[in-house]
């Protein structure tokens, strides 16, 4: 059932969209316009500039010049956390949404998410979304077997796994979000660990099976770059979301120590790929410990795919040769 189309648009909830903005002037356009034209139009824009140092604060006023449902604000940078961060405190709506300043949403996206709040009394939207190339290339990765209410436990589920990890695919109360903030002190992974304590503050989950939002891959994009240590700040991260799910959620206790145990992998992979980094052999020396203290026998007899399996007990018992095999394999197209 449509509501929205049955109710005046002032008479339908605020929806607070947080858009932390850095250097992102190439792309900042396409999504502002992707927002003021939304269909669902009762929104609150708070754009946060965070210390852009090319031509993205101009933009962003030239936008609040002719569209006032924006607030636009200008700050030091202190990251995309603490730009959130202040986000949530301004915003004013009773649902909250985020969008990054380099991506762009459908156009009936909230219109779209808000049937859905209204028609099921939600605490939270989760939805998919397509991950977009410079060069034009379109990937969309689906859990096609879902689509409608779904359990805080499956919602934190999904959230851990590399299908649906980001917070910018999710609308939340206001209310379920209101004691959480982004960590400012993690760099990578401080999204899911975000959305996953919002999920946990939920009763009433949706999941659409739909793609809204469109995650733009640039070669600066942060899950892409180059070492550098504020990445080992994401092992925090997934500890955190572990410690989460072995008191909250244990039926997933073990999927929540995989991926766990994947961040490790990919930060030892890292730290061999960078290993003229300052302290690198201390950093991999600590990482290799860590694997290993956590590397339990019934995670690897449990049900993860086998190659999963051998990236584990391979890394487990030598790094070093793990990371000579990936290549090998990488370079003949298997991988």
């Amino acid at each position: 059932m449509e509501i929205i189309t049955k109710i005046k648009m002032s008479s339908l909830p605020l929806i607070s969209i947080i858009i932390p903005v850095y250097n992102t002037e190439k792309y900042l356009s396409k999504c502002l316009d992707s927002i003021i034209n939304q269909t669902y139009k009762n929104l609150e824009i708070i754009i946060i500039n965070d210390g852009s140092t090319d031509n993205s604060f101009t933009i962003c006023g030239k936008y609040a010049m002719r569209d006032d449902r924006i607030n636009l604000i200008n700050k030091e940078n202190k990251g995309v956390s603490s730009a959130r961060n202040q986000g949530i405190d301004e915003a004013k709506g009773l649902y909250i949404s985020f969008v990054d300043s380099d991506d762009w949403i459908e156009l009936n996206t909230y219109e779209v998410l808000m049937n859905c709040v209204l028609n099921h009394n939600l605490d939270a939207v989760i939805f998919e979304y397509f991950i977009n190339f410079e060069n034009g290339k379109e990937l969309f990765t689906s859990y096609s077997n879902l689509n409608g209410m779904i359990s805080k436990t499956k919602a934190v589920e999904i959230t851990i796994s590399p299908v649906n990890r980001f917070s910018v695919s999710k609308l939340y109360t206001k209310e379920i979000i209101s004691d959480i903030r982004y960590q400012e002190e993690i760099y990578y992974g401080e999204d899911t660990l975000f959305a996953c304590q919002a999920l946990n503050n939920a009763d009433r989950i949706y999941y659409y099976a739909t793609p809204l939002y469109h995650y733009l891959q640039t070669a600066t994009s942060a899950t892409r770059s180059n070492f550098n240590i504020n990445k080992l700040t994401s092992i925090e991260a997934y500890s955190r979301l572990l410690e989460l799910c072995e008191k909250k959620y244990p039926s997933i206790s073990l999927i929540a120590r995989a991926a766990y145990i994947s961040i490790i992998i990919n930060m030892i992979i890292e730290v061999l790929a960078s290993f003229d980094f300052p302290n690198s052999k201390a950093i991999l020396k600590k990482l290799t410990q860590k694997l290993r203290k956590n590397l339990t026998l019934q995670l690897l007899i449990w049900r993860i795919p086998l190659k999963d399996k051998f990236k584990f007990l391979l890394c487990y018992l030598n790094p070093q040769f793990y990371n000579f095999a990936k290549k090998i394999i990488a370079s003949n197209g298997n991988e």
